[in-house]
């Protein structure tokens, strides 16, 4: 949706943070958990009249855009408020974080053969992980790409406001050719929580607030030859070392009822083949994707190790969707890492902590407002648990609210990360 907007939105949303969100609640829980009651009270008072000075001075540019259009220019974004509470398994020990998230989309497209995309994500953070993370405004402005495109602009004890660009490339069309050049999304994958396939953006299924996914600077060519067929190459370069580099070839073809792909590549140190599908059997939807990785330099002599990933999912005429999903990860670790299910940035080669993993969801449109699913993954191997139930309530055409939870149960995890559930709740307006 283009930004064009009335003053009245602003003051809806805002509104909806003050009146909706428990904020009394959460200094009763930081009072009952912390001595120094009168401080936290304070310090609480303080960041509240940050947030709506963040919210004001993010909003201004937008108005301005709104009162005077640019020519060939779009704008879009949202301005999100993100609870989050940290809670033992005995659940008696709450810690609180705040996240203040906004994005703004901007596209430029002087004619129909080249534009320009670009996207800055500015977050204001606070709570209990930014005073008791050494180094956490360090990790937050960390940027792997070839320039760095992330800053702080406060970088505090108690608070973290941090700006990121992670969109910024230009596309050139020519016939059945597309070119792509800059920070840029490459989605590979064809299955929903883990993507072999994906080499050069791999995610978490459990970071649901960055729904954009991560960019890489790379360049991409497109050439596409017929219905759901053409091939890709594309190009990840790596600042520090040109041989922890992406590059692949990507050939697509439409066989039947099912999309299917092949790739070959380049894959930090290692050789990389692959493949997937999506399609279906019956009436239910069948996908599913492949890597095979064998190190070039480090260990030449290591076996040949895979990824596969395949699902299954089915949408009935009530409304009820469910889907599940089964992970071989040939590269896990021999002992379990709970860093990696939280901290560490995801890699192709090793999409989860257990060798063997499963997914399953269920969600209902309970009203054409509300929305209700329940989702989990099971590592086989390592004995991990984690339960994920939310609730989605659209309040007004560009405002929804949000309620999730991640209710983990592992050993290991618990006993590096004491407060391992979480529990969410997140207002968002769309402009």
């Amino acid at each position: 949706m283009t930004t064009v907007f009335a003053i009245q939105g602003v003051n809806k949303f805002l509104f909806c943070v003050v009146s909706v969100f428990p904020w009394q609640k959460i200094k009763q829980i930081n009072i009952r958990q912390n001595v120094a009651s009168l401080k936290i009270a304070t310090e609480s008072r303080k960041i509240t009249v940050l947030i709506g000075v963040f919210v004001l001075v993010l909003l201004l540019p937008i108005q301005v855009y709104s009162q005077f259009q640019i020519p060939n220019v779009t704008a879009n974004g949202y301005i999100k408020e993100l609870g989050m509470l940290q809670v033992d398994n005995p659940f008696k020990t709450f810690h609180y974080d705040n996240l203040v998230h906004n994005r703004i989309n901007l596209q430029w497209k002087p004619n129909m053969s080249f534009q320009v995309n670009g996207a800055i994500r500015t977050r204001l953070y606070n709570g209990y992980t930014v005073r008791h993370t050494p180094g956490y405004g360090s990790i937050l402005s960390k940027d792997d790409g070839l320039v760095d495109l992330s800053w702080n602009w406060i970088n505090t004890k108690q608070t973290i406001l941090n700006s990121s660009i992670d969109r910024l490339y230009a596309t050139w069309y020519s016939g059945k050719w597309e070119v792509d050049l800059g920070r840029q999304r490459i989605n590979w994958g064809k299955t929903y929580a883990w993507n072999p396939n994906d080499l050069f953006n791999a995610y978490s299924y459990l970071d649901f607030d960055y729904e954009e996914k991560p960019g890489s600077d790379a360049i991409r060519l497109q050439y596409f030859s017929g219905f759901a067929s053409g091939y890709e190459f594309a190009f990840k370069p790596d600042r520090h070392d040109m041989k922890q580099s992406v590059g692949a070839f990507l050939a697509r073809m439409h066989q039947g009822v099912y999309d299917l792909q092949f790739l070959a590549g380049y894959y930090h140190n290692q050789a990389v083949v692959g493949g997937g599908w999506a399609g279906s059997i019956g009436q239910a939807g069948f996908k599913g994707e492949f890597s095979i990785y064998h190190p070039l330099y480090s260990n030449p002599s290591k076996d040949l190790y895979m990824l596969l990933s395949t699902s299954g999912d089915y949408a009935f005429s009530s409304g009820l969707y469910i889907s599940g999903e089964f992970l071989y990860n040939g590269n896990a670790p021999s002992r379990l890492n709970p860093q990696a299910l939280f901290g560490e940035t995801l890699q192709a080669n090793n999409l989860f902590i257990t060798r063997t993993a499963g997914f399953a969801q269920v969600t209902f449109p309970a009203s054409p407002l509300l929305n209700i699913g329940l989702s989990g993954i099971e590592g086989f191997s390592n004995r991990l648990t984690i339960i994920i139930p939310q609730v989605t309530y659209s309040v007004t055409e560009d405002i929804d609210f949000l309620l999730l939870a991640q209710i983990i149960r592992n050993k290991a995890i618990e006993q590096i990360y004491p407060t391992p559930n979480l529990f969410f709740a997140r207002l968002r307006w769309s402009f």
